[in-house]
């Protein structure tokens, strides 16, 4: 066992703090320790004497189960009331429930847990923050500018529509595959590369870097352990500190090779149904329409797109968009609007939504 401290206590009757730990009565009102006293450490540490020490720091006092005052742990009855040991309530320890058990310890210096080395923070000047800081907010303006919706006044330009009719021939066509679908006739066959498997070539002796944790000494620190009677005991600790180190090893590393796995590749003929022209019609007059298909042979209709633009002009700036039939029909060359840009594209002519 270390040195012994003195403790101290508060009396919760008359408010008087600071009364010494192995003084069973408050000197201020003379109420005796109860169940609701709890020692702390002194600002100031004051060991005891060799003598005194000698009859302390050897277990818990008890609680007296008639009149809740503390007693020494080796007197068989309460000094204030003179009740038997055997009818105690309990030690400082099992009673009290104090902040600190002989197990807690109240540490001085006491040295990180992390084996690790604390990482060094770097100074940051106030300027470096505050122009990154600044920075930062006129990216995110800007970004908010352009992307935020603008309503402006504009004037139609032009108008513009085309219209397209895909035309399809079920004709013959050449493919290939590992496989030949129905209907493929093959007119060839090859042995070629169908996919690459890793395969292990050799073993080269490599330097691979590690890291690992080694003690690098001890750190030592001072605890003080609560005796539940009046006293603290000093113990000096020491701990084993750790450093992170780099080290090379040798090891043989596998290194592997792309190995070309064949299989036959089939070319073939087939009938297939396949875009083979295309009948258009575009202007810029308010009456669109589909061109004349004219089918021959095996021929027939395909997808039918459409596509009709208005442009705009602002102040600044011309737009283009393409629009609904509808929404194209209902404007005509020289009309005014208000059209919403947000991203440099129109997203609303009048109100009305661009789908």
């Amino acid at each position: 066992m270390g040195k012994l401290i003195e403790g101290r206590w508060d009396c919760k009757y008359c408010g008087k703090k600071g009364i010494r730990g192995l003084a069973k009565y408050c000197p201020g009102c003379g109420h005796p320790q109860d169940k609701d006293v709890k020692f702390y450490m002194p600002d100031e540490i004051e060991y005891l004497d060799e003598e005194t020490a000698k009859n302390y720091g050897k277990g818990a006092d008890w609680v007296c189960g008639y009149c809740n005052s503390y007693n020494r742990y080796d007197a068989n009855y309460c000094i204030n009331c003179g009740g038997p040991k055997e009818e105690m309530e309990g030690d400082y320890f099992s009673v009290q429930k104090p902040e600190h058990t002989p197990e807690d310890k109240i540490e001085d210096n006491v040295p990180d847990s992390n084996p690790s080395e604390p990482p060094v923070p770097k100074k940051k000047s106030k300027f470096g923050i505050f122009g990154a800081a600044l920075a930062a907010i006129l990216v995110i303006i800007a970004g908010v500018m352009l992307l935020s919706p603008k309503n402006m006044d504009a004037t139609l330009k032009d108008k513009s529509w085309q219209r397209n009719i895909a035309i399809e021939d079920y004709i013959t066509v050449q493919e290939s595959d590992w496989d030949v679908p129905d209907g493929g006739r093959i007119y060839d066959q090859k042995e070629e590369i169908h996919h690459y498997d890793q395969v292990l070539d050799h073993y080269e002796t490599v330097e691979e870097e590690r890291t690992r944790t080694v003690q690098d000494g001890y750190d030592t620190y001072t605890n003080y352990v609560d005796n539940g009677d009046g006293t603290f005991s000093e113990e000096t600790v020491q701990t084993p500190r750790y450093i992170t180190e780099t080290y090379y090893e040798t090891v043989e590393k596998p290194v592997y090779k792309d190995v070309p796995i064949y299989a036959t590749k089939y070319y073939y003929e087939i009938e297939r149904w396949q875009e083979t022209r295309n009948v258009t019609t575009e202007g810029k007059d308010d009456a669109p329409y589909w061109g004349e298909l004219n089918l021959t042979g095996q021929e027939r209709e395909g997808n039918k797109t459409e596509n009709y633009n208005l442009t705009f002009t602002t102040k600044k700036k011309e737009y283009t968009e393409s629009v609904p039939l509808k929404m194209w029909q209902s404007l005509q060359i020289g009309d005014n609007a208000e059209i919403t840009v947000q991203a440099g594209i129109v997203r609303k002519i009048n109100g009305e939504e661009v789908e």
